[in-house]
């Protein structure tokens, strides 16, 4: 059973290592970074682990991570620091490995949890409602909201732990297949620095709305995905091939927004290779990242039932096997 598990894959981290296989971690809140080796470095404790059907622990996701996700792509993220083209490597692995880096973080996870409150406890209200046969539009929104209290004390009351680990992961995983099938088709490029510019932090891939101001799902429309591989190479997946950019090199002002964003949305930590200067003006919020909470709005709906719900169909067959075995259903009732 492993316990010790890597939220950022070691592969990803050496990029930042020096000879003895350390890197410098500046947690947050703290004053100062500290040395730590890769193996000590962004590791939670039974991160990706939850119980299966007969209530006993399992690691099948952490190990479906390792072999289909971090073994592949080692080689590639050596070659691509090392100045190899984007075309040159097992593309579809870069690919693979950066949606992963995207969907499976600490932060991620935090606003699923989110969701799940709040969307819960309004599901709650309205299956009483509906049980119940009363009409919560003809209730007055002080008798709504005292209701929709009841509600969410009663869905975190009656709430399994263990059943909400496993939707969490069956989201993730969905997640993973769902936007590397959107990106494939996406220009992918390597910029590199002559100078070392970038860290990298516990949540690697920056999009273009930093989290903490709104929400505007994984991928913002219009973004990029900027992720940092070294401190001079930065991967960067475009919606189209942008116009006007005749060199590989990495700009200025595009490794400080990088930056920023990284720091922004690290659930604990930012990462950096030790003995270089941090950038300059590097801004470490105290507060981790959040979203705002949401507001409802009551209204009968016009349109056909939400449930039952059929999720789309998976491409991977090995994201297929994955949800068979975290218990996935194609409908929800």
């Amino acid at each position: 059973m492993k316990k010790h598990q890597h939220v950022v894959p070691r592969a990803y981290l050496r990029g930042w290592a020096d000879r003895d296989d350390h890197v410098a971690v500046l947690d947050r809140g703290a004053t100062a970074p500290k040395r730590l080796s890769v193996s000590n470095s962004a590791v939670r404790s039974r991160f990706y682990n939850f119980a299966d059907a007969d209530g006993a622990e399992t690691d099948v996701v952490e190990n479906w991570l390792d072999k289909h996700i971090e073994a592949p792509v080692g080689v590639t993220l050596k070659a691509l620091r090392a100045g190899a083209d984007i075309d040159d490597v097992d593309k579809s692995a870069v690919i693979n490995f950066t949606v992963a880096q995207l969907v499976r973080t600490p932060t991620v996870f935090a606003f699923m949890k989110h969701f799940d409150e709040h969307l819960g406890a309004v599901f709650t209200l309205m299956e009483a409602a509906r049980e119940g046969g009363f009409d919560l539009l003809k209730l007055s929104d002080a008798d709504r909201d005292r209701y929709l209290a009841i509600a969410r004390d009663a869905w975190a009351a009656h709430r399994a732990d263990s059943d909400a680990r496993a939707s969490k992961l069956r989201t993730m995983v969905r997640k993973l297949d769902e936007v590397s099938t959107l990106v494939t088709s996406w220009h992918w490029s390597v910029l590199t620095s002559s100078e070392p510019t970038l860290i990298s932090g516990d949540s690697p891939v920056a999009t273009l709305n930093p989290s903490g101001y709104h929400w505007s799902g994984l991928i913002p429309e219009g973004s990029s995905l900027w992720m940092p591989l070294s401190p001079t190479v930065l991967l960067v997946a475009d919606p189209v091939k942008p116009l006007g950019r005749a060199t590989s090199g990495l700009s200025p002002d595009l490794a400080v927004f990088v930056t920023s964003a990284l720091a922004r949305q690290a659930d604990r930590a930012l990462f950096n290779a030790p003995g270089l200067p941090w950038p300059a003006g590097l801004a470490f919020p105290v507060q981790k990242p959040t979203l705002p909470q949401p507001s409802v709005t009551w209204r009968k709906s016009t349109g056909p039932p939400t449930f039952p719900a059929t999720y789309p169909p998976v491409a991977s067959a090995a994201v297929e096997a994955l949800l068979t075995e975290l218990g996935a259903v194609g409908i929800v009732e």
